[in-house]
């Protein structure tokens, strides 16, 4: 099985977003991920300043513990990300066999 984060996030500027992605990719850099993670700072639905995530880890405990430290790398009020950005935390097994669709942990709205 594999552990996986989903981020659809908004920034009020990109600036605020480039800062984020930086400090996001330097924890990633730390964990052990399953495969090459997604990252793609394009408009995300038609919103500027978006930061699209994601990520799989070959470990529970470091894809909780990285959600578990979202808040610190993604700033709140101002700094954070604006309303209606989303995250979803999962347990993915369509990499078994047979696959099996994925199982939502836990999810979240900015």
């Amino acid at each position: 099985m594999v552990f996986a984060i989903e981020l659809v996030l908004t920034f009020a500027n990109a600036n605020r977003r480039d800062t984020v992605l930086a400090a996001l990719e330097t924890r990633l850099a730390q964990l052990e991920r399953f495969g090459v993670e997604e990252i793609s700072t394009s408009v995300a639905e038609g919103i500027p300043n978006s930061l699209v995530l994601m990520v799989r880890f070959v470990s529970e405990a470091e894809r909780d513990a990285f959600w578990n430290e979202l808040d610190g790398r993604l700033g709140t009020g101002g700094q954070g990300p604006v309303t209606g950005s989303r995250g979803r935390l999962h347990d993915c097994t369509h990499d078994e066999q047979p696959p099996q669709p994925c199982v939502i942990e836990a999810e979240r709205v900015w």
